[in-house]
């Protein structure tokens, strides 16, 4: 639920930690309650919260996009991925298999991600820290062998409770192992080809708007509000594609 709040609409949006106040709504006085959680100067700016959005809500409601790095855990971008071809390869897989051990993991994989429908999958979202867990549980089922999946036939026609539901997002620190190494790879390939894409499209704009002042016009507000927008995909994208680096380094050493 929204409102409009007189006075306290008046408050700056500072990421939590950092914000000197905070409001809720008083179940007792029925009132909205403006309370402050720092020491507050003479002349201090009063600051709150709105809380831990993605930029597509801050600059549908608010108008703008935080842009600072406390901010990527919450900020999501869409990754193009398509998992159409490696479908059909499970696919065909099974249908040429060397025997009847692993005709049926094959069937029981194919059987998993006919029920995720993988085939329709063409994306991903990742934040600064995660990635979405239903491409990344569907990119398990798609990569793991028998050893990663258990033992016994029992076991292999139950991927669901192999690589069942969690967290929407899935945190890169959680990932090791070997499965999960090969996971980061193809992650790691389609958040490249991602970043080099936002990369490029920033810097057009920005030699456009350079162009622009020096020809003495302006930025309209919609304008600078879709340039921050796109700068703060691609810091997410930057952290993120890092972060992965990072941790692909540390699994192989180890």
């Amino acid at each position: 639920r929204r409102v409009i709040s007189p006075l306290l609409d008046l408050c700056n949006h500072v990421h939590e930690p950092h914000a000197n106040s905070e409001f809720n709504l008083s179940a007792q006085t029925e009132r909205m309650e403006l309370i402050a959680t720092h020491a507050i100067q003479r002349g201090d700016q009063i600051t709150i919260s709105y809380g831990s959005k993605p930029n597509s809500h801050f600059a549908c409601f608010y108008g703008f996009v935080p842009m600072d790095e406390a901010m990527l855990e919450h900020n999501r971008v869409v990754v193009p991925c398509s998992l159409a071809n490696a479908v059909q390869d499970v696919r065909t897989r099974g249908q040429h298999a060397g025997d009847e051990g692993q005709a049926r993991f094959e069937a029981a994989r194919l059987a998993e991600l006919e029920r995720r429908n993988a085939e329709a999958i063409d994306r991903f979202e990742i934040s600064g820290v995660g990635i979405s867990s239903c491409f990344l549980n569907t990119l398990r089922v798609l990569l793991a062998t028998p050893s990663d999946v258990g033992s016994s036939e029992a076991e292999w026609n139950d991927f669901a409770q192999a690589f069942g539901p969690s967290e929407n997002m899935i945190r890169v620190a959680e990932l090791s192992g070997m499965l999960d190494l090969k996971i980061m790879d193809v992650v790691l390939e389609s958040c490249q080809t991602m970043r080099e894409a936002l990369e490029e499209h920033v810097a057009a704009v920005e030699k456009r708007i350079e162009a622009m002042v020096q020809d003495g016009g302006s930025l309209s507000p919609a304008q600078a509000l879709a340039l921050d927008y796109t700068r703060a995909q691609r810091k997410c994208v930057r952290s993120f594609v890092s972060l992965l680096q990072t941790r692909l380094s540390l699994i192989t050493r180890g």
